[in-house]
């Protein structure tokens, strides 16, 4: 049997262990090369809605990473999140190009495509979406509405029953 001193010896490290975390996380951060650390500040401004700077962070990490599909697929999603389509639909598409089975620039180009009203545009990319990651809902919700506006009535119906 432990005394009961020791144990409250124990909880006590164990407490006292907590303050080293955010530490060591700055330090891995600030050990990180510039074009990962770019691309981890630019996905962490996204995530916190600050789609300017995020923009910025990102356009760095495809500048330093230019052969990272995820970087290009980011940096997207800032350009489509700010508004701008055009740049958005080019970093995604530079993604594919660097990565054919990115299944996250192919589901937001797609998204685009079908917020800009093309989805003759977008159904490519969502059955990209549903040939890769067959059981992923979301995938076949927005291909089945690309199918729909394209009057293709009973594909649409076809993909909404697999949701």
């Amino acid at each position: 049997m432990v005394p009961r001193r020791a144990m409250v010896a124990i909880k006590n490290r164990g407490r006292s262990c907590w303050f080293l975390v955010p530490v060591a996380l700055a330090a891995l951060l600030g050990c990180t090369p510039p074009g990962p650390r770019a691309m981890l500040e630019g996905q962490r401004l996204l995530d916190a809605g600050k789609y300017p700077e995020a923009l910025e962070r990102l356009t760095l990490a495809t500048t330093l990473l230019p052969s990272n599909a995820p970087a290009w697929n980011y940096l997207g999603l800032a350009c489509h999140r700010s508004g701008e389509a055009a740049r958005a639909a080019q970093a995604y598409q530079r993604a594919l190009m660097l990565n054919r089975d990115l299944f996250e620039a192919h589901y937001n180009l797609g998204c685009l495509w079908l917020e800009q009203g093309k989805p003759e545009l977008a159904k490519p990319e969502f059955i990209a979406c549903t040939m890769s990651h067959g059981d992923e809902p979301d995938a076949w919700l927005k291909l089945g509405s690309a199918q729909y506006r394209l009057g293709e009535v009973s594909l649409a119906e076809e993909s909404f029953q697999k949701v």
